[in-house]
Formats: structure tokens, sequence, C-alpha cells
């Protein structure tokens, strides 16, 4: 079964750079100036994973078979996306049926790479994206409300979940994410969210784009994203897209050596499988046969 990621942040941010550097694939067009992604772009990778490759070597087996994830990169979001502004919200279905989002946050300065604002802000960029998510959650359950109105006409039966929905278009309307939900873990809501795949309802892993210098030190912006992160009580992946895009054609060996000077135990890619396990709570078996 493969594990889906979805790809959400402003316009300029690094997400299309971030997508390249993940999965090894040049798929994504990268180019200064907002909305370069149109199209939303996919690829599946093999899992890195030391253990399968030592196991491997230990049975002797012609191939060993790696779990893949499949990453989805879609279009910049901006506010008032939720009402056709930028390229709208039009490409969010691509991402509802993923496991988890990566939200990446810009924490560059570059005068080179245009952005929405005169300069990244974490907390005010995070807020966009986290409103439009909810908006777009929000929009879908509307219809889902009109449609248990006519439903319950005849079925009394569905009265407790229109009335939840009802509780849950409130809190979403406050631009809230439906992880928060207080009844976010009643049998009620999860049989719902398995209907709807609620976008913020999902796990988030925030990714701290910076340049190459921070990822040794640190600066005003990664300081904030880690302070919104923390007050959300969600985790900070800290990488550099760009360094890690170059390092995709270098041998393996090579590539650890480089990261090892540039101060970074494991490659984003490694980093963001790993955090999404823990927060998925998904483990590994590995199943052997004589082929």
């Amino acid at each position: 079964m493969s594990l889906g990621i979805g790809i959400v942040g402003l316009p300029k941010v690094g997400k299309s750079t971030a997508f390249n550097a993940l999965t090894g694939a040049q798929n994504a067009a990268v180019a200064n100036y907002p909305f370069c992604t149109i199209q939303p772009n996919r690829a599946i990778v093999p899992l890195p994973d030391s253990r399968l490759d030592e196991l491997a070597n230990i049975v002797h087996v012609p191939e060993a078979i790696h779990a893949t994830v499949e990453f989805i990169d879609i279009a910049g979001l901006v506010r008032g996306a939720s009402k056709g502004e930028g390229l709208g919200n039009q490409f969010l279905g691509h991402i509802r049926d993923t496991a988890a989002i990566l939200h990446v946050v810009r924490c560059f300065d570059d005068p080179n790479v245009v952005h929405i604002q005169a300069q990244p802000d974490p907390r005010m960029d995070i807020e966009i994206i986290n409103v439009e998510l909810a908006l777009a959650d929000l929009q879908q359950l509307e219809r889902k409300i009109e449609r248990l109105h006519s439903a319950t006409k005849g079925d009394r039966k569905l009265l407790p979940t229109l009335e939840m929905c009802q509780r849950l278009h409130d809190h979403l309307g406050r631009g809230l994410p439906a992880s928060r939900f207080t009844e976010a873990g009643s049998e009620n809501f999860l049989e719902l969210n398995r209907e709807m795949h609620f976008l913020t309802a999902k796990p988030v892993i925030y990714v701290a784009n910076v340049d190459e210098t921070c990822l040794t030190e640190t600066n005003p912006y990664l300081e904030e994203t880690r302070l919104v992160a923390a007050e959300h009580g969600l985790e900070v992946i800290v990488l550099c897209a760009q360094l890690e895009q170059e390092l995709q054609d270098m041998e393996a060996q090579e590539r650890k050596e480089y990261l090892s000077l540039a101060g970074v135990e494991s490659s984003g890619l490694e980093q963001v499988i790993r955090k999404s396990f823990e927060l998925l709570n998904l483990i590994s078996f590995f199943t052997f046969n004589q082929k």
C-alpha cells in the first residue's frame, strides 16, 4: 500500500523544488513567478529503509521490494483561494485522499525569488494556508448539510449526524481545523471523515525551507515557524530544498558525505518519511519467500 502525502503552501515558497528534491524527479516546473505549478505533480518513490537493505543481504534475495510513498504537489494557495483568488482551491481535491500534508513554509530571503508579500512572514503565511484549507472543508460540508436536510425528512436516524455537521460547520467557520473539533474522536465524526476526507483533519508536518546556512544555524523566520508549530502541537522539519535537489545527481555515499559536511544527518526524504510514520502510527512489516 502506498502512503500518500500532499504538499501545500503559498506560491514561491519552494514547494515544487521540495517535490523534486524529495522524489528525485524533475516533474515539477520551477520558475520565478507565482503559480508556476498548474497541473498537480505526482511521483511515487521507494521508502528508504536501511533495515530492508540489510535483510536483503542476509537472505540473498535477487530483489528487495520497498514500500512506496506518493507525493502530490499542487498549485500554491493565496488568501481568498476559496473565493477563486489566484488559481482558487480547484486542485485541493487531488490531495483529499492523502494520509498527511506537508506544509512548506518559506524561511529564506532571496531578492531573485518573488514572494506574495514584501518579505516572508511565516506566521501570516501559515495562517493563510490554514484558513483556506478550513474554508475548502467548509464549502464541502455545506453541500453535505444540504443533502442531509433532505434525507432527514425520510430518515430521522440521520438527525444526530446533521446536528454534528452543523456544529462542525460553526467550528470550521471560525477558521479552525477539523482536527481540533471537540467531537473529532467520536464514531460519528470518524464515519463522516471517511466519506468527506477533510483536509484539516489530516496530520500536518511543517517543512521549513531554508537556505544552506540555516541547516546548522537559525534565522528569525525559522524561529517563528517553530513557535507557530509548537502552538499547534506540530513539529518542523528543516531542509534546504535547493541543496537536496542538487544532491540527487550524486551517488548515495557521496550524497551522505555531502550532507554530513552540511551538518545534516539524513536527507529530507528520510526525515519526512520517518516523521510521517510517527504521525500516522505506521509499522513496517518485512516479508520473505523463495522468490
